[in-house]
């Protein structure tokens, strides 16, 4: 059974306008929202997180990406574990000796 609720102006707005881009009825996009949120909370992710990740911080995706468990450490690497861990680093100026 379909009940009323108010909402702010900005919200109607942005629904309403965002629900003719979409081709969802104002009830449908306001629906869509809301279970978005649902599902964020439900996977402990924060509003603060969201709009980190919407503003382009890459850091901010990846820490969410590691705390939902849908990558892990080393898939972040610029390279495999196993290449560093053949690589042999030398610093041949700090082994000569001052005088």
């Amino acid at each position: 059974m379909a009940k009323s609720i108010r909402v702010s102006d900005r919200l109607y707005l942005l629904a309403e306008e965002t629900s003719q881009r979409v081709h969802r009825s104002l009830a449908q996009q306001v629906e869509h929202w809301a279970e978005l949120g649902r599902a964020l909370e439900a996977a402990g992710v924060t509003t603060a997180q969201v709009l980190e990740i919407l503003s382009g911080n890459l850091r901010a995706r990846e820490r969410l990406m590691l705390k939902l468990g849908l990558s892990d450490q080393e898939s972040m690497y610029l390279f495999p574990v196993s290449l560093a861990q053949q690589t042999k680093v030398s610093f041949p100026e700090l082994n000569k000796k001052t005088s």
